[in-house]
């Protein structure tokens, strides 16, 4: 038997061993779970990479087959357009190619300068003295006169401008050649090219050449007038079209012509005739032909891609040819090559293409005009206004309903001297910001005819509009130029330029032309009234110990005042300058200690009336409401002083603060003082030299 103390031994040992064998058993399986375990994850692991490996194996296969197909694809569509392919070859992976080429792919097909390049072509082809003036001669690359500097002219809203560019041009990093305008057949010739870049530099980037309207860059290479035929609305016969084209082309007017796209086609595609949609094209040539003894009319095209011919009717190779006579072949000057030059029937154009592009240099050559049967004035009186529509002061729109609308800057033409009627034109053209290609701004004008005496501007309140009829709207469009041709009987009328919808701030650049001597002029008012304040009366005395107060004086002095009773929010040192520049008459720089009471009037006065058209909420007023707010203080502030108050003293939204509001009145009033001043000393001198 054993003892307990023993026993007590036995039991230590048996709880040891169980422990040891425990220990030891637990580090056996952590071992075995963790071999397996990570065996387990190598092959997870090893199955997701073979499994992503094999799914980048399979889609750099259809991305390399993908690839050649969308090469295949570009040369094809690279008939339409100098397509740039560039790869990016130094980083081998497919997915960087292969997003390279659909990136380059785009930019390239979406590049259109094809209304430009037709307009260099309508202009070599139609008068070679205008060419002269926009690319001057005598520029080569010769020795000892090159300076790798080139001059181009454009007119630009209403003026020529010079254009001086370096000899750098944009060219593909694979094939080297010239990425934008260039001559196929003679690709070391690049005065076409260069223009291009100048035309890119003046209105900012190539990026904005990319769509635009032939009479466009006609219009900024000759500065002539632009007018369009839509053939899809019009009711014009072919035989009608032609005859009007062929007048309007013995008067250098330039032609172009234009198929619209679809909405759904994001470069443009060809049609089966061989024309191509979203395009534009050249007219270098009328012609009229015997064919089967009856009189066939052509027009000579060209696309200015230089490639890809119409193939119908009287195509380069089509049988009509052989039907003509060697003169009627002479005429035409058929040239059989594959050179983008094409003849055409009028009545194929009146079906396949959508509009015509006319860029007048002769004022007589406007349709209307044309059928007139009377002897066309050569010279024309001419009247140009660059202004502007500006925000909260002369933006109103085109609701002629709406009170903002007769905010809208306003011309008149005066035809009360002519008798008969007397062929009017009036062409609005917006000037588009450099660096924007905005087409947001629909722009037209109205012109109404008024009677004699009739107040200007016309307001609301300051007319009878039974005095009123509106003789011509000029529908508002998103061509940059508006013009319309009219035939106005003697009397007075007012043009109004407008857009489409109020709130819309441009530029734009208005011009009257007419047949006889007009006159015009801005239909506006100069400030010529205010209210009769008493500026020397002195009723008041403050700070009596002190002869003299200046600027920081009498802000210090007003802020007293105000503080007793605040009826007016408090003022800042500029507006105490303000009144400082009103009311020194000795022009010393400071005021008499009297004049602080004066201005505390001024003060009361003034913000009763700000009051009575300020937000309660913000406490700021509208500009759109200042000039009433003048008016009811006694000024006639014309437009074009609105319009500078605006710009200096409103903020961003077009509200004015109190402060803001002294200000711009109290410089309105020294400025009127001194006119007046002025007018005065003239007329006295006028006085006394009689």
């Amino acid at each position: 038997m054993t003892s307990p103390a023993s026993s007590y031994s036995i039991l230590r040992f048996q709880f040891a061993s169980n422990t040891y064998i425990n220990t030891y058993l637990s580090i056996y399986l952590s071992i075995y779970l963790s071999i397996y375990l990570s065996i387990y994850l190598i092959y997870i692991y090893l199955s997701i990479y073979l499994s992503i490996y094999l799914s980048i194996y399979l889609l750099g296969i259809f991305i390399y087959h993908t690839m050649f197909i969308s090469i295949l694809f570009c040369l094809y569509l690279s008939q339409y357009d100098q397509v740039s392919i560039y790869l990016s070859i130094s980083n081998c992976s497919y997915l960087s190619i292969y997003l390279s080429l659909i990136v380059h792919i785009y930019l390239s097909l979406s590049f259109r300068n094809c209304w430009f390049i037709a307009g260099v072509n309508v202009l070599i082809i139609q008068s070679q003295p205008l060419f002269k003036n926009v690319v001057p001669p005598n520029q080569t690359f010769n020795k000892g006169t090159y300076t790798g500097l080139f001059r181009f002219n454009f007119w630009q809203y209403g003026k020529w401008t010079e254009v001086l560019i370096d000899d750098f041009l944009p060219v593909s990093r694979v094939s080297g050649q010239l990425c934008y305008c260039y001559n196929r057949k003679e690709p070391d010739e690049f005065w076409c090219s260069l223009l291009e870049k100048a035309y890119a530099k003046l209105h900012g980037s190539y990026e904005h050449l990319d769509s635009g309207s032939i009479h466009n860059a006609l219009v900024d290479m000759t500065g002539g007038l632009s007018e369009k035929i839509d053939l899809k609305k019009g009711k014009i016969t072919p035989e009608k079209l032609f005859e009007t084209l062929s007048k309007m082309w013995t008067m250098s007017t330039m032609i172009g012509l234009v198929i619209f796209g679809d909405d759904n086609t994001p470069v443009p595609t060809e049609t089966p005739q061989g024309l191509i949609k979203d395009h534009a094209y050249a007219v270098t040539k009328l012609a009229t032909v015997t064919y089967k003894n009856k009189k066939e009319n052509l027009l000579r095209i060209r696309n200015p891609w230089g490639r890809i011919e119409w193939n119908g009717s009287w195509s380069d190779k089509s049988q009509e040819w052989s039907a003509l006579s060697e003169s009627d072949k002479e005429k035409t000057g058929l040239v059989i090559d594959h050179e983008g030059e094409f003849w055409i029937s009028i009545r194929d154009v009146m079906k396949y293409f959508d509009l015509v592009d006319l860029c007048h240099q002769e004022k007589g050559a406007m349709m209307a005009v044309l059928g007139e049967d009377k002897e066309q004035r050569k010279g024309w009186s001419c009247y140009t206004y660059n202004d502007n529509w500006v925000h909260g002061v002369s933006d109103g729109g085109s609701d002629r309903s709406s009170e903002s609308y007769w905010n809208n800057p306003q011309f008149i033409i005066d035809l009360e001297k002519e008798t008969g009627k007397t062929t009017t034109i009036v062409s609005l053209m917006e000037i588009m910001d450099r660096n924007k290609s905005r087409m947001d701004i629909f722009t037209g004008f109205d012109v109404l005819k008024i009677e004699s005496g009739t107040p200007c501007p016309l307001a609301n309140e300051n007319y009878e509009k039974a005095n009123l009829v509106f003789e011509k709207r000029a529908t508002e469009t998103e061509w940059r130029e508006n013009t319309l041709c009219m035939d106005l009987d003697s009397g007075k009328y007012v043009v109004i330029p407008y857009t489409q919808l109020a709130g819309k701030a441009s530029r734009f650049l208005l011009r009257i032309f007419a047949e006889k001597d007009i006159d015009s002029e801005l239909a506006d008012h100069l400030p010529t009234e205010v209210n009769k304040l008493d500026l020397t009366d002195d009723k008041y005395t403050f700070l009596a110990d002190e002869e003299w107060i200046d600027a920081f004086g009498l802000h210090q002095a007003i802020e007293m005042i105000r503080a007793k009773d605040e009826k007016y929010p408090p003022l800042t040192l500029e507006t105490s300058r303000c009144f400082v520049g009103l009311l020194d008459n000795k022009r010393l720089g400071m005021l008499e200690s009297t004049a602080v009471e004066k201005v505390h009037e001024f003060l009361i006065l003034w913000h009763k009336t700000f009051k009575s058209h300020q937000d309660e909420d913000t406490g700021l007023m509208d500009v759109k409401k200042l000039r009433k707010l003048y008016k009811e203080l006694g000024f006639i502030a014309n437009r074009k002083v609105m319009e500078v108050i605006c710009k200096r003293y409103a903020n961003s939204d077009g509200k004015l603060s109190f402060d803001d509001f002294v200000q711009s009145t109290a410089r309105m009033m020294s400025l009127f003082m001194k006119y007046y001043t002025i007018e005065m000393d003239i007329n006295r001198f006028y006085l006394l030299s009689n």
